[in-house]
């Protein structure tokens, strides 16, 4: 899988200690039930221990194996709404 990082991603990234897990998200909305895909830098009390570990750019990023075994290229940006900072990962 190719991975790519914006600069602003890797800044965001290593300012919350330099790790960030990619996970898939399910929620009910009005429309139905939704999956979205989550970039969190909190993994203090999450259990990592079946992630796929990559490290780059100066990262380490927890990749979900479902995730891996069906996503061709991932690229992950960080985007700025006033004073707060979210991750944002595109999947192909």
């Amino acid at each position: 899988m190719q991975i790519s990082l914006t600069p602003n991603a890797v800044e965001h990234i290593q300012s919350k200690g330099g790790r960030a897990a990619v996970d898939l998200i399910s929620f009910s909305s009005w429309s139905g039930n939704t999956t979205e895909v989550s970039v969190d830098t909190r993994l203090a009390h999450r259990d990592t221990t079946s992630y796929q570990v990559i490290e780059q750019d100066g990262v380490e990023l927890f990749l979900l194996p479902q995730l891996v075994k069906h996503t061709t290229s991932m690229a992950i940006d960080s985007k700025k709404f006033f004073c707060f900072r979210n991750l944002k990962a595109e999947l192909e």
